[in-house]
C-alpha cells in the first residue's frame, strides 16, 4: 500500500453495512493480494451496529475510513469514497467480495491499453467456484413483462434475457453493464459523468453509470480472466426480503424514468402492476399458507408502488 506522501493510482473504495465479518474477509484479500502499483484502501462504512468501523480501526489501520452517522446507501457513501481518493483509477468493490491473485492488476492493464474503455467489471464466482453472472444486457422497457407467465411463454424467453448467450465466461469482451459488486472505472470518467446517481439508494446505480459511460463515448468491458470471489447479498444478511424487493422495483422505476422519460415510466409502472395483479391471481395455487401470505403482501406492495405517484430523478 503507498505511503500517504505517495499519490496512489488506484484506489480501492468499499462501503460496508453490517457485514463485519466478511469486510475482514474482503480487506484481508486485499492484504493478501495487492496489486503491483501505488495503491489506498477507503472503506465508507453506512452506520453499522456491528462493530464494523471499530474493526478497520483497530485492525487495519492503513486503510482509510469514513464512518457515516447514517446509512446513505450505497451510490452516495460509494461516491464519497471516490471523492476522499485521488488515484487515477478508482475499483468500487463489495464487502462481501474478495480479489483473487492479479485480480486488479489485470484490470488496471484493460484500462491502460484500452483508453476507449471508461470501465471494467471482472469474472465472479461463489465460494464453491460456480460463475455467478457479472455482466448483462441493458434492461429494456419489455423485460418487466417476462414476469407475467403468458406473456413469458408468447414474447420467448430470448426476447426478453438480459443474460449473454452464449456465453464463455473466460473471454474479455465489451458488454453493455458489469455488476458493481466489482467495478473499476478512470476518475476521469467518474469527474466528468459524476460517478453514481445519488437518487439511487441501492440497486440500478451501476447500471445507470454504465449506461452513461456508453454514451459518452466510454465503453464497459468484461474481463474473464480476472476474478472476484462474492458471497451474494452477504450485507443484506443473505435474504432477499420484501423490504429489499421493493427497494429493487422503486429503483428500476428511476431507472427508466431517466433513460425512457414519462412515457417509458408509465409503460414500466403497468408492467410492474399487471405483473403484480397476475402473481396475487396465482397465489391460491401456491403450496403453504406463509408462502401465499408473504406473496400477498409483496405483490400488494408491489401494486402500490406500480400506482404512487412518480418519484425520482428527473432528466
Amino acid at each position: 500500500m503507498t505511503q500517504s506522501s505517495a499519490p496512489a493510482t488506484l484506489a480501492v473504495v468499499i462501503v460496508s453495512y453490517r457485514a463485519r465479518q466478511l469486510l475482514a474477509e474482503c480487506l484481508d484479500s486485499l492484504f493478501a493480494h495487492p496489486p503491483a502499483m501505488p495503491w489506498e484502501a477507503v472503506v465508507v462504512d453506512n452506520a453499522s451496529d456491528d462493530g464494523s468501523a471499530d474493526l478497520v480501526r483497530k485492525r487495519y489501520s492503513a486503510v482509510r475510513l469514513l464512518a457515516n452517522d447514517a446509512n446513505l446507501g450505497f451510490a452516495r457513501a460509494a461516491n464519497q469514497g471516490a471523492s476522499a481518493a485521488r488515484a487515477d483509477f478508482v475499483c468500487f468493490l463489495n464487502s462481501d467480495a474478495r480479489v483473487m491473485p492479479g485480480t486488479l492488476d489485470r484490470l488496471v492493464a484493460i484500462l491502460r491499453q484500452q483508453p476507449g474503455v471508461g470501465a471494467v467489471g471482472p469474472r465472479t464466482t461463489g465460494s464453491d467456484g460456480h460463475v455467478i453472472r457479472s455482466c448483462f444486457k441493458f434492461p429494456t422497457l419489455a423485460r418487466p413483462l417476462f414476469n407475467v407467465r403468458p406473456l413469458r411463454t408468447v414474447l420467448g424467453p430470448s426476447t426478453l434475457a438480459l443474460a449473454y448467450e452464449p456465453w464463455d465466461p473466460t473471454t474479455t469482451r465489451a458488454v453493455d453493464w458489469v455488476s458493481g459488486a466489482c467495478l473499476m472505472v478512470r476518475r476521469d470518467a467518474l469527474e466528468r459523468l459524476g460517478a453514481f446517481d445519488p437518487e439511487f439508494f441501492m440497486y440500478f446505480e451501476d447500471v445507470d453509470l454504465c449506461r452513461r459511460l456508453w454514451v459518452a463515448g466510454r465503453a464497459v468491458w468484461y474481463v474473464g480472466d480476472a476474478v472476484v470471489v462474492h458471497h451474494t447479498r452477504g450485507s443484506t444478511l443473505g435474504v432477499h426480503t420484501p423490504g429489499l424487493f421493493l427497494m429493487e422495483q422503486r429503483s428500476r422505476l428511476r431507472y427508466f424514468r431517466k433513460h425512457y422519460g414519462v412515457p417509458g415510466m408509465v409503460f414500466i409502472r403497468g408492467a410492474m402492476g399487471l405483473a403484480a395483479l397476475w402473481h396475487l391471481a396465482a397465489l391460491p395455487f401456491q403450496r403453504g399458507p406463509a408462502r401465499a401470505s408473504q406473496g400477498v403482501r409483496v405483490n400488494l406492495d408491489l401494486l402500490r408502488e406500480a400506482l404512487a405517484p412518480a418519484r425520482g430523478p428527473r432528466p
